[in-house]
């Protein structure tokens, strides 16, 4: 190393000695060249400081060079030491349900934690297809529209006479999730996953699992293919209309209705913004009488509006509805419960089918004895923080001059907190209620966080406005509250869910491809080639999958020898959890009472 260093040294000199000045190169690049250098020696020296630092910068990347996981349409991932014995009655189970699936287990590299990586055979997806009554487009000779697909007529369907034809990425995770929900435990089954979980016979195996923490995550894989086909129509395409119906084959339905509101929410809030413009212009010459004119009319217009708003979404989400088959729904009798719902097992006496069984009255009972007295002491709790931080506000203008926005916005951030903590509150109690129907628990759950945030959000407003009736303060209030929830909600939405993905799939970068140079990780389709020996079937013995050693084991002696690979499913399981759209709807119906209520 010295006489390399001494080399070096003794060529600088020389070239010094011998240029001239018309030699000498200008200073940007005497730079670049310098950092070349140095770039050079420094990745000669230390190995692994190139790779670690583009992997830091641009974590990212790792997305295009993971392997695509292949014939897999729903993932679940297990926590870090889960016994094995839980993993191998999971398997037996998920493995003897009927209808079949087909169950394939991973040790993931970086986090060495254990996933199954499920599919089902076609004929298993067109049978629960048909046992879903899942919606499908006719061909125009059958008069089309949507019918509930049968295996029977597959052949009058649109798009072909294979479950690969007929469906999309969404409808085959969905599928696969229900006969997953579907497994239930049996007499005996009670003790399997103790300490963990404590089973009852007829209990949904799987979300009880998740919601105990036993399986970590549940969540179906990207298609790449058309997720890049989203992006260029949608996400990078800023004029032209949303792909409303790639969305709902991608997304589902709830997804696609989210951003069909929201464009048309957004459409019709230039009406009363152009409005408003001229009212604030008018306002600025117009003396006294015309003012209070003014207000009355914009607030007479703010009224009309949103009755024509409602009433125009109302025409066009039905629109929506019988375009992506969604319009008629079946009975409530007839529909499947939802998987946690919770009963002694039984035979339906509408559908014929075993279900769990739960009586009205309990659920009435704790509706009235525990959840109202529990919504009522928690409004009062809002209330008396409100008034409280008025009372501040308050002592703040007379004491401090200046500044005066900070308790403001500290009242701001206390609701902020209250909502999440009563959101927590409100879903314990649904949960308690035990909804035999998905849309019975959802529009419960609507009715205690809506209304919580309704008082929580305006009380101030209205305290302010009817009785300080201090209109000054109202509009600083106003403004405050609006900032602040929206600072708040682009960090807790936007920026919180960045730096945690890239957190952690820098650390994959550092776990997986440490000491390997950036330009040596194999692209996806040498990854493919690579892993085309690693697919498993539904045949492999159980035990062999489940243990750590003997999977480790079987991972070192396959012919990708010194060279690591993260598969898709692995990248996909640390991406930030996106909990729906329920928290969206309800910070835009927020945005619509400021705007309603108060713009005036």
């Amino acid at each position: 190393m010295e006489c390399e260093e001494g080399n070096h040294e003794k060529e600088e000199k020389e070239s010094s000695s011998h240029s001239s000045p018309q030699e000498h190169k200008s200073f940007a690049e005497f730079a670049k060249d310098k950092l070349d250098s140095a770039g050079r020696e420094l990745r000669r020296r230390l190995p692994m400081a190139g790779q670690i630092g583009a992997h830091l910068m641009h974590p990212r990347r790792l997305l295009l060079h993971s392997t695509p996981t292949q014939q897999t349409d729903v993932v679940l991932i297990f926590p870090k030491g889960l016994p094995d014995s839980m993993l191998l009655w999971l398997l037996q189970k998920l493995r003897g349900s009927r209808p079949r699936l087909r169950v394939c287990v991973r040790q993931h590299a970086s986090s060495q934690c254990s996933a199954f990586y499920i599919t089902a055979d076609d004929d298993v997806l067109l049978q629960t297809a048909e046992e879903v009554h899942l919606p499908k487009l006719l061909k125009p000779e059958f008069g089309g529209g949507y019918k509930e697909f049968t295996v029977r007529d597959m052949h009058c369907f649109k798009k072909g006479t294979t479950a690969s034809e007929l469906l999309n990425s969404q409808e085959r995770g969905a599928l696969v999730k229900h006969v997953l929900e579907s497994a239930r435990a049996e007499p005996g089954d009670e003790h399997a996953l103790e300490p963990a979980l404590t089973l009852r016979p007829g209990q949904s195996i799987v979300p009880a699992c998740v919601s105990r923490g036993v399986i970590a995550s549940m969540f179906p894989l990207h298609d790449r293919v058309a997720l890049e086909g989203l992006r260029q129509k949608w996400v990078k395409s800023l004029f032209s209309p949303q792909p409303l119906d790639e969305i709902s084959d991608y997304f589902g339905v709830k997804i696609a209705m989210y951003f069909a509101w929201l464009g048309h929410y957004t459409q019709s809030l230039t009406v009363p913004a152009v409005v408003g413009f001229i009212f604030w212009i008018w306002l600025g010459t117009a003396n006294d009488s015309w003012k209070d004119i003014a207000y009355v009319l914009f607030s007479l217009f703010n009224v009309l509006w949103a009755c024509v708003y409602l009433e125009t979404w109302k025409r066009y989400s039905n629109v929506l509805a019988y375009r992506w088959g969604t319009l008629d729904q079946r009975d409530e009798l007839l529909a499947e419960p939802r998987p946690l719902f919770q009963g002694e097992m039984g035979i339906s006496a509408v559908t014929g089918r075993p279900e769990p069984q739960y009586a009205a009255w309990r659920r009435r009972v704790w509706r009235h004895c525990v959840s109202l007295p529990v919504m009522l002491l928690c409004l009062s709790f809002g209330a008396a923080a409100t008034f409280a931080s008025l009372r501040a506000q308050d002592w703040w203008e007379k004491t401090l001059v200046y500044f005066s926005w900070i308790p403001r916005a500290l009242l701001a951030i206390i609701i902020a907190v209250e909502e999440e903590v009563y959101a927590r509150i409100a879903r314990w109690l649904n949960d308690k209620e035990n909804y035999r129907l998905e849309t019975k628990y959802e529009n419960h759950l609507i009715v205690k966080i809506a209304l919580f945030q309704f008082v929580n959000s305006f009380m101030s407003l209205f305290y302010i406005a009817f009785y300080l009736q201090d209109m000054d303060k109202l509009k600083e209030q106003l403004a405050v509250l609006l900032i602040t929830r929206q600072i708040i909600g682009n960090l807790k939405e936007s920026v919180l869910p960045y730096l945690i993905e890239n957190l952690r799939l820098a650390k994959i970068c550092v776990d997986v491809f440490g000491a390997i140079s950036p330009s040596k990780i194999p692209t996806s389709t040498q990854i493919t080639e690579m892993f085309e020996k690693r697919t498993c079937s539904s045949g492999d013995p159980p035990e062999a999958m489940v243990n750590g050693a003997a999977e480790k084991e079987r991972r070192d002696s396959e012919p990708v020898v010194g060279q690591k690979v993260i598969h898709q499913a692995e990248l996909e399981s640390q991406l930030f959890k996106y909990e729906g759209t329920f928290a969206e709807y309800l910070e835009m119906l927020t945005q619509l009472g400021h705007v309603v209520l108060f713009s005036a």
